[in-house]
């Protein structure tokens, strides 16, 4: 099994190979010795950690004529880059790449979900990284959570935020079973959040959401502050079939502060509330003219 120090080995031997690609205006020229010592290391399927860590180190534009070359594979110098933290390196590769061989971004995600050696050699795990990997598709709830979980063990910092925002609720809940340190569990708890949405009906109404995460893929508390009618609606929505309890209420019964705070919010969206807090009384039967 190959080690750190193997790994230095082949890095020099690859990198002094390398130096014998060189460009010439528009065209790269290409030794038929170098191109064979490449491909007979990219093509072993049983060397696939040191051509990680070793194609992760090269040169960017020459293993991206290699690979045009089919020298070696496009997502042994991609998942490299990813493995080594480099974004930028990361996006030339993938966007040299034609469609049919384009690297596949949740295989890439799979090797910086959580710390990992590669034939002796440590991953950097980047957030930037991941938000790109993500973008370009990757799966963050593959092999049922598989990876997700292990993200939600064993990643800090923004890294694990990138995990958990995107992640299912449920997964990222059965993961923190697992974790005893009190602290980090809010910290998990803490980006499962997320913020109170007010959105404007219409000119008197206001719709307040509130998402609770638990163990069930969250629930969601929503609240329908109707100024016309003077009503609000309080609808609870939760479990995986989404069960719903209703509840409605007179403003007369309804705490004034969450009133007024409401009324407040719909100006600012830009609806029309009524002010007064007090229903217009019935004043009997008028005198005959």
């Amino acid at each position: 099994m190959a080690d750190a120090k193997d790994i230095e080995k082949k890095l020099a031997e690859f990198t002094a190979a390398l130096e014998r690609v060189v460009q010439v205006g528009n065209t790269w020229h290409m030794p038929e010795e170098v191109k064979l010592l490449f491909q007979k290391q990219s093509h072993n399927p049983d060397m696939n950690n040191v051509n990680v860590a070793v194609f992760g180190q090269l040169d960017t534009e020459k293993m991206i004529t290699l690979a045009r070359t089919g020298a070696v594979h496009w997502w042994q110098p991609f998942t490299g880059r990813a493995f080594f933290g480099d974004v930028e390196g990361m996006r030339k590769i993938y966007n040299a790449a034609p469609a049919e061989s384009r690297p596949n971004a949740t295989s890439a995600m799979t090797w910086v979900c959580f710390p990992y050696k590669a034939a002796g050699v440590s991953n950097k795990i980047d957030a930037a990284v991941l938000r790109q990997l993500f973008e370009w598709g990757a799966d963050v709830n593959e092999k049922k959570g598989e990876w997700l979980e292990k993200a939600v063990r064993q990643l800090d910092g923004e890294p694990l935020k990138e995990f958990v925002t995107r992640g299912n609720i449920a997964t990222v809940f059965r993961a923190m079973d697992g974790i005893k340190d009190e602290a980090r569990q809010k910290e998990i708890q803490k980006l499962l959040q997320k913020p109170t949405s007010y959105v404007k009906v219409d000119d008197t109404t206001l719709a307040e959401t509130k998402f609770i995460p638990d163990a069930q893929g969250g629930s969601w508390f929503k609240t329908l502050f109707n100024f016309r009618a003077r009503r609000v609606n309080e609808v609870y929505e939760y479990g995986s079939d989404r069960k719903a309890l209703m509840a409605s209420t007179s403003f007369d019964d309804y705490d004034s502060q969450s009133i007024d705070f409401a009324r407040a919010k719909l100006k600012a969206l830009g609806g029309n509330p009524a002010d007064s807090m007090q229903k217009d009384r019935f004043k009997g039967l008028s005198k005959p003219n």
